[in-house]
């Protein structure tokens, strides 16, 4: 609220020489500040740094060193108290897995090519978007940075993995070659199963409460 704004404006005015810079909160009990700064007198170098704040008092929990400028890094998600957050990369970005009472970073994974990641909402899981001409997106344990499987999908999505929409708690949804399928994530990776299907072209799946509502390019509903 206006509160936190207003100490995330007093934090960024006793830093020095604030350049490029963004803030998130996270939960209700912490505010993660991304900033960057310019070197000593005479120094073309960058102080870029990752910055946690007590959301209810603004004091500073944590710094954590960044080799790259905000604008290249991001808060992919949350996992129970590990802050999941991406940054640049060769051949692909990474996600490093960061303690969010200490700052201390748990785990990094390996760089590979690949398009971002996204954190899946009600799961502990963090999607690894493909690169082309790879049509399989990589889950990531988010507790501990371990690769541990694989979802068809479109590579090509922008935000999510392509063709899958969620419920908001853990279960994605996708259309397949006519049918609806349900993959639970709400614990660990599991098959996908078959909840229904479509005879209609190209259509999109919609969660509405329990029933799957999948809407065509026209916007018709057909199921």
């Amino acid at each position: 609220g206006s509160r936190i704004r207003r100490q995330h404006a007093e934090l960024l005015h006793d830093l020095d020489d604030v350049g490029d810079h963004w803030a998130e909160v996270i939960g209700r009990e912490l505010v993660v500040v991304a900033v960057e700064r310019s070197g000593a007198a005479g120094s073309e170098e960058s102080n870029a740094a990752l910055l946690a704040l007590d959301a209810l008092t603004g004091a500073q929990r944590w710094t954590l060193p960044l080799s790259a400028g905000p604008s290249e890094v991001a808060v992919v998600g949350s996992v129970d108290d590990l802050l999941v957050v991406e940054q640049p990369g060769d051949p692909g970005p990474t996600v490093i897995g960061v303690d969010m009472a200490t700052g201390e970073a748990r785990w990094t994974t390996n760089a590979r090519p690949n398009l971002g990641h996204v954190g899946l909402r009600g799961t502990r899981f963090v999607a690894r978007l493909p690169s082309p001409p790879d049509r399989f997106v990589s889950l990531i344990d988010a507790s501990s940075g371990n690769e541990v499987g694989e979802i068809a999908s479109d590579p090509a999505a922008d935000g999510h993995p392509g063709g899958w929409i969620t419920d908001g708690v853990g279960i994605w949804y996708s259309i397949v070659d006519g049918e609806i399928l349900a993959l639970d994530l709400t614990s660990e990776l599991v098959m996908p199963t078959t909840v229904g299907g479509v005879d209609a072209g190209p259509v999109t799946p919609v969660v509405v409460g329990d029933p799957i509502v999948a809407v065509d390019d026209a916007g018709s509903i057909v199921l």
